[in-house]
């Protein structure tokens, strides 16, 4: 079961994460873009796409620490001290 939990988490990771990460780096120019020439249609869609992109993927992005904590539980490893640390800094993350 553990090798399920970790390859779930891992690609997870690799599948939600990534895309997430070029959308989000992309973003910010297409917006810009779209802002100085507002009647621009294919400027406007393509940021509603990228916006569209990060809000599904980071939403299947949450799949990755509840897939962590489930692997760190079936090893036994969830009252170690680099967990605890990094549950913490990922919960003042989603706070910040």
């Amino acid at each position: 079961m553990t090798k399920f939990l970790l390859s779930v988490h891992v690609l997870a990771a690799i599948l939600a994460i990534g895309p997430v990460t070029v959308a989000a780096s992309m973003f910010a120019p297409a917006a810009r873009l779209a802002l100085t020439s507002p009647g621009d249609e294919r400027a406007a869609g393509i940021v509603r796409v990228l916006h569209r992109i990060c809000g599904v993927y980071s939403a299947l992005g949450l799949v990755v620490p509840i897939f962590g904590f489930f692997t760190a539980q079936s090893l036994g490893d969830e009252s170690c001290c680099r967990i605890s640390v990094r549950w913490r800094l990922m919960a003042s993350d989603g706070v910040v």
